[in-house]
């Protein structure tokens, strides 16, 4: 349930399939949350070929981009910590 520390990625799978129903808007909703409760994982959104349904999408262009610019800011956070 919701309340497992590991609930997003069940919900990764949902969106999955959200995508593949090529519904772009409840994808990428779920997406979202994914990212934020613990799973912000941009290489997986940039490669998953579950997702490539919803890749023209204007909703999921910005998702992942800004999946992206997140992940780059955690990178060199990490980086400037070693």
């Amino acid at each position: 349930g919701e309340e497992s520390s590991h609930f997003h990625h069940s919900l990764y799978t949902v969106a999955c399939a959200w995508a593949q129903m090529g519904n772009a808007q409840k994808a990428v909703a779920a997406l979202d949350r994914v990212s934020r409760e613990g799973m912000p994982c941009y290489p997986l959104f940039a490669r998953d070929p579950m997702l490539n349904p919803i890749r023209r999408d204007p909703r999921f262009a910005q998702f992942l981009a800004d999946s992206r610019s997140a992940w780059e800011a955690r990178r060199q956070t990490l980086a400037r910590l070693r």
